[in-house]
Order: C-alpha cells, then structure tokens, then sequence
C-alpha cells in the first residue's frame, strides 16, 4: 500500500481518509441491506437527499439539496480543524460521510432498481465524485491543521496568523467547488429531463 501511495504520489492522510470513507460506505451499505426493517430512501439519511430530486421541485430545491449534501460535513470539518478536538472529530465525520452515502444508495437501489443508477452516472456521479475528492483533501488539511493546534497548545505557542489564513482560503475554495458543481449537477438534470 504505502508502495502504490508513493508511486501515485497521494499523501499518506489522503489515502486515510479515502480508505475511511469506503469503509464506512461498505458498513452503511451492509447496514441498509440487513437491517430487520427495509429501510426506505428517505428514512435512510437526512443528509443525502441530493440523489433523488428531479427539475420539477425547482432549480432552487435541486441545487439546495445537493449542496446541503455535502456542506454540512464540509462546515463540521472546518470548524473543528481549528481546535485539538479535530483529530477526533474529523475521522468520525468522514466515517459518517461514508455511512450515510452507502446507507442511502444501498436504500436507493432496493426502493428504486439499478434503472435510477444509469440516470444517476449522468446527473450526480461526476460532480459528486469531484465534491468528494475535495472534501478528501480538505479533511486531510483540517486533519493537520488540528494536530497543529494540538501541538500548540501542548506547547504553550501561538498558532501563526498565516496558517490560519491559508486554511480559511482552502475552505472558501472548497466552498465555492461545492457551489459550482450544485450549479453544474443543476445543469445536468435540466439536460436529463430534457432528453427523458
């Protein structure tokens, strides 16, 4: 593993965080599939309702429910990258992340069929594979900036006001992918309601 990391020339805490979020899709997906009740697609996440919308909620309803998809996890990253509680907190959120999308595809494609998966590699999977990619790396650099924290703070120093600048410009980055690729996911549905 740590052969093809550095072939591929990925950061040691990416391939963490990767190898987190497909461990927790894995567990959502086996969670959904052999929970004693069926679960349906809306009890299966509050937070991944981004899939399911088509144009006739409104352009607005569309691209709310894929940015809150993944702006809530992106918001909780941020937030506790700046203190020592991150290295906890942010491993479980990308864990979390995990589990909410496999629970909420899992249930999608019990409820739905394999039909509603075609329609969704034209709609969601390319700006949800970009959005993630980013929040990847983002979770990687919240990651380090909270042991940074917690270094300081064991240390008694203060946290150099240029690292908490550079940190808050990745966020807004970050940020304005997320909005752009809820515009283009936008874009996307109009284009697959017009040809449907």
């Amino acid at each position: 593993m740590d052969k093809l990391r550095k072939n591929m020339n990925v950061p040691a805490g990416a391939m963490l965080f990767a190898a987190l979020l497909l461990i927790g899709v894995w567990i959502g997906c086996l969670f959904t599939w052999f929970s004693p009740s069926p679960l349906s697609f809306e009890q299966s996440s509050v937070f991944f309702n981004g899939l399911f919308d088509d144009l006739s909620a409104g352009w607005l309803r569309v691209f709310s429910a894929f940015l809150f998809d993944f702006l809530f996890y992106l918001l909780l990253i941020f937030l506790f990258g700046m203190t020592f509680l991150g290295a906890a907190v942010i491993p479980t959120a990308v864990f979390c992340r995990g589990f909410t999308l496999g629970a909420s595809l899992s249930a999608l494609l019990a409820s739905e069929g394999t039909g509603v998966y075609f329609q969704s590699w034209i709609t969601y999977l390319p700006v949800a594979v970009c959005c993630t990619l980013v929040f990847l790396i983002l979770s990687g650099r919240a990651f380090a900036a909270s042991l940074k924290v917690a270094g300081q703070l064991l240390s008694r120093a203060t946290l150099p006001a240029a690292a908490l600048k550079r940190y808050g410009v990745q966020f807004l980055a970050a940020l304005l992918i997320f909005v752009c690729a809820a515009a283009v996911r936008c874009g996307l549905v109009f284009l697959a309601s017009i040809f449907s």
